[in-house]
């Protein structure tokens, strides 16, 4: 009896170990994700996955990764087993949006992001990501309205150009011009005296 209660309390240590190495793992993956680095981020988030590989914001964080990267196969693979393991993941639905646009997919684009939407209507990435499905598809009247919604959470300026391109097709001229004028604003605003971009 009493080496039946050791093997349960080993192993409870050998659960709690791992998941805790998964979770700095996963964390490391994620900051090298805020730093710019998909290679350094792939190598942290694929030991946490080995260290718990039911964890579906590492599949999500390694997915991403290699999106940035244009590795397509492996990021569709990742989002697809994240989704699988959490499929209200609205992270992992905006992402597996944006893959879609990514390749040309611009239905299915918006078809994932109106879902990652309906679950975090605060995602500025998802509503500009199905914007830009719109715009692709000839849809102006959306797109405009799913870039305001993204300039609200996050302006930009790439935003504001695309919103002014978008009133351009519509025949909007001076609410084109207003939006170029301010996209030209945030560009400037984005870059040091000698017009380089400002380091955040």
């Amino acid at each position: 009896m009493a080496s039946i209660r050791w093997l349960c309390v080993a192993t409870s240590l050998f659960l709690l170990s791992s998941l805790a190495a998964a979770e700095d793992f996963a964390r490391q993956g994620q900051q090298a994700l805020d730093d710019n680095n998909p290679n350094q981020a792939i190598a942290c988030f694929s030991k946490a996955i080995q260290a718990n590989p039911k964890d579906a914001a590492s599949c999500r964080g390694r997915g991403d990764a290699y999106l940035q990267l244009g590795k397509f196969d492996p990021a569709l693979a990742d989002l697809n087993e994240a989704l699988r393991l959490n499929p209200k993941d609205a992270a992992a639905l905006a992402l597996h949006a944006r893959l879609w646009l990514m390749t040309g997919r611009n239905r299915e684009a918006v078809a994932e992001a109106t879902a990652s939407l309906q679950l975090d209507a605060k995602n500025a990435g998802a509503y500009g990501t199905r914007g830009l499905a719109y715009d692709r598809l000839g849809a102006f009247p959306h797109a405009v309205a799913d870039y305001t919604a993204s300039i609200r959470l996050h302006p930009t300026a790439l935003k504001y150009s695309l919103r002014g391109r978008c009133y351009e097709m519509l025949r909007q001229h001076e609410r084109a011009v207003a939006d170029f004028k301010e996209a030209a604003r945030l560009d400037a605003r984005s870059k040091d005296p000698q017009g380089q971009p400002r380091r955040n």
